[in-house]
């Protein structure tokens, strides 16, 4: 519950494997995987609950009925900082804001020990992150080489 499932690759089920299962999936992203959730038994069918599953490569759900639409279930961009970075915080505009399921939270605390339901929301956030409005740019880290015999005819970016 409550986890967000980016960038795996895997030949079944890059984002989510069920074999000889029967999990119950609440309040996960799972996105931009190789693929999505990927079932191989003829156990009885996983329970799905406001969860959002986009963007996976090959298919979002493979060996189950794609649940998108009913009990909470979406499928949207989850709006994150940069995927490219590893950035996974969503962002205000998010369909995973406020579209998550309240009874099933088990902890307090997002990823940034942010308080799981944000007071001026009342609902809980659909993944790992609890958006708390702000909206969040990635910068990445830039390298600056300096040399000690250098002319400063150079900008440093080589």
């Amino acid at each position: 519950m409550n986890n967000t499932i980016v960038k795996n690759t895997g030949l079944y089920g890059g984002g989510l494997f069920l074999r000889n299962s029967s999990p119950i999936l609440i309040n996960n992203i799972v996105a931009f995987n190789s693929s999505g959730i990927y079932r191989s038994s003829s156990l009885s069918l996983p329970v799905f609950r406001n969860n959002c599953v986009y963007g996976n490569i090959v298919y979002d759900y493979n060996g189950v009925t794609d649940p998108t639409g009913m009990d909470g279930n979406i499928s949207a961009d989850p709006v994150f900082v940069s995927t490219e970075y590893g950035d996974f915080h969503i962002q205000p505009g998010s369909a995973c804001i406020d579209a998550g399921s309240n009874s099933d939270v088990q902890t307090e605390l997002d990823i940034d020990g942010q308080q799981r339901i944000q007071p001026n929301e009342g609902t809980v956030d659909i993944g790992a992150d609890e958006c708390d409005g702000t909206s969040r740019t990635y910068m990445p880290e830039v390298i600056i080489y300096v040399s000690l015999e250098g002319s400063n005819a150079n900008d440093g970016s080589s």
